[in-house]
C-alpha cells in the first residue's frame, strides 16, 4: 500500500507559463467497493441473487461470494484522510481510490492552465472465512486470512476551453484462491470489476463528479468524506448479475455511471 501521491497536470501549450492568476479549489472525493457479508445465500435478503435459479452451481457460487464479504460494515463517513486510510489498512474492501486537495489554475481569460491534486488508488483483498463450531457465537465465522486481489489503476487529466477533467480508475479481481473457486464452481475465471471517477473542475468554480463502476460489487461514493451516492449490488437485476458472470475469464465486466454529483 503506497501513500497518496501529488500530481500536477499541465496543459501542453502552457508548460513554460506561470502557474496562473487564479486558484480554484475543489472538494475531496473517494470511492470504496466491497461485498456485503452474509454467511450463505440463505442469509441474503430477498433479491435477484436469492431468486435467480441457475442450479446448484449458482447457489454455491453466490454463497461463496457473500461469504467472502467485507466486515465490519462500510463507514457512512470518514474523519478525513486518516479515517479513510484506517479502512484501507484493514484490507476489508475490494477496490478504493481517493482524490483530494484538487486545485485548478486559470489565467486572466478564464482558460485552465494546470491542475494539481493528491490521489490514491488501491486494489483490495478477498477475505477467507472459516467456520468455527461454537454454540455461543451468533455468527460462527471469522476471517482467518486475506487473499490479495489483483488489478491495476491510473490517474490522468484532459483539458477543455474552460475546465479540466481528472479521470481516476481502478480494476480489481478476486485473489488467486477465490479465482480458483470461481473456475471450479462456475467454470470460468472471474472477470475484472472496476470503478471510475470523472472529476471536472471549471474556471468559474463549478465542479461536477461522475462515479461509475461495474454492477458487482457494492460501491460507496464520498464527497468531502461523507457518502453522497451508493450503488447497491443487492438491487441488481438478474440480467445485470448474468452480465457480470458471463464476462468471466479475466475480461472487464460491464458497468455504468451510477451517481453524478451534485
Amino acid at each position: 500500500m503506497e501513500p497518496d501521491q501529488s500530481k500536477t497536470f499541465v496543459r501542453e501549450e502552457f508548460k513554460n507559463e506561470p502557474v496562473g492568476t487564479r486558484e480554484i479549489p475543489g472538494p475531496d472525493v473517494s470511492s470504496i467497493a466491497f461485498i456485503p457479508y452474509y454467511k450463505s445465500i440463505k442469509r441474503v435478503p430477498p433479491s435477484s441473487y436469492t431468486q435467480h435459479d441457475l442450479g446448484l452451481r449458482s447457489r454455491i457460487g453466490f454463497s461463496l461470494l457473500f461469504d467472502s464479504g467485507n466486515r465490519p460494515e462500510m463507514e457512512q463517513s470518514f474523519s478525513g484522510i486518516k479515517g479513510f486510510m484506517k479502512r484501507i489498512a484493514s484490507r476489508e474492501f475490494r477496490g478504493a481510490m481517493e482524490l483530494r486537495d484538487v486545485k485548478l489554475y486559470c489565467d486572466a481569460s478564464n482558460k485552465p492552465i494546470r491542475v494539481s491534486a493528491k490521489h490514491f488508488e488501491e486494489v483490495g483483498d478477498t477475505p477467507i472465512q472459516e467456520q468455527i463450531i461454537l454454540r455461543l457465537i451468533r455468527e460462527p465465522k471469522v476471517t482467518i486470512t486475506h487473499s490479495s486481489g489483483r488489478g491495476s489503476f491510473d490517474c490522468t487529466c484532459k483539458f477543455s476551453d474552460d475546465s479540466a477533467t481528472i479521470t481516476q480508475w481502478v480494476r480489481f479481481m478476486l485473489g488467486k484462491k477465490g479465482n480458483l473457486a470461481s473456475w471450479i464452481v462456475i467454470g470460468k475465471w472471474a472477470p475484472f470489476a472496476w470503478m471510475r471517477t470523472d472529476y471536472t473542475i471549471f474556471c468559474n468554480g463549478d465542479v461536477t463528479v461522475k462515479f461509475a463502476g461495474t454492477y458487482i460489487p457494492t460501491q460507496y461514493y464520498y464527497v468531502d468524506w461523507k457518502v453522497r451516492g451508493v450503488h447497491d449490488m443487492l438491487a441488481n437485476s438478474a440480467e445485470q448479475i448474468d452480465g457480470f458472470l458471463d464476462a468471466g475469464d479475466r475480461n472487464d465486466a460491464p458497468g455504468v455511471y451510477h451517481y453524478n454529483w451534485p
